[in-house]
């Protein structure tokens, strides 16, 4: 998969600084889109996603974007986990083995990225490329289940296997790349519908697919 960014990234760039001098028009227009659709990866359920993006032509074939929107993502997760915990009430401390489940971890994340979209055919309708790099923003929350409690009088009378206090590590924040495909279908000379599949590669957190439909001026 890092092969297939770098040569898409090379390939581009090659494009962009063979033809920049050539364009008189680069950066003199700014459109934007909002695009709606799910997201969904191998092992979970399906997550939506939102994005609203401004681009600028740089090539008679190239526009430059930056987007940002939201995503909501999943992960289907079969964790067991045994802690301990301790409560005090009355000035008196309570003890308790503690054994429970991760289900399923849920992703809100709001995306930042800059990309560019490389239309290889001036057709009726507009197929491109697109290449982004992003940093998402992310809050994590996880689902258990199967949550057992047993009291003990004292910590030492907890079992060996639940005297490891366990913390739950959250991802705040991470870098990922985009690569994808679309299609552009003029609606009038201002107005355009955008149909566009991406594949994100996250760094930290599941990879996913997403298919988008978007609204285009």
């Amino acid at each position: 998969m890092k092969k297939i960014f770098g040569l898409v990234f090379l390939l581009l760039n090659l494009q962009l600084f063979a033809q920049i001098e050539n364009n008189p028009s680069a950066f003199s227009s700014l459109n934007y889109s909002v695009y709606g659709g799910l997201n969904f990866s191998s092992d979970s359920k399906v997550g939506s996603t939102f994005l609203v993006e401004l681009k600028t032509k740089v090539l008679p074939n190239v526009n430059l974007n930056f987007s940002a929107g939201y995503q909501s993502s999943y992960q289907n997760l079969d964790f067991t986990v045994k802690t301990y915990e301790t409560l005090l009430i009355d000035n008196v401390n309570y003890y308790y083995a503690k054994q429970y489940k991760i289900t399923e971890e849920k992703y809100d994340i709001f995306p930042l990225s800059l990309g560019i979209q490389y239309y290889p055919f001036t057709w009726n309708f507009l197929p491109y490329f697109h290449f982004a790099v992003g940093y998402n923003l992310i809050d994590t929350k996880k689902s258990f289940s199967d949550v057992v409690l047993i009291p003990y009088a004292s910590l030492d009378e907890i079992p060996d296997e639940y005297k490891f206090y366990h913390s739950e590590i959250e991802v705040d924040n991470l870098f990922n790349l985009i690569i994808g495909v679309g299609l552009i279908f003029p609606i009038t000379s201002k107005l355009f519908i955008d149909i566009r599949y991406f594949y994100m590669h996250d760094f930290d957190i599941i990879n996913t697919h997403h298919l988008v439909i978007g609204i285009c001026l």
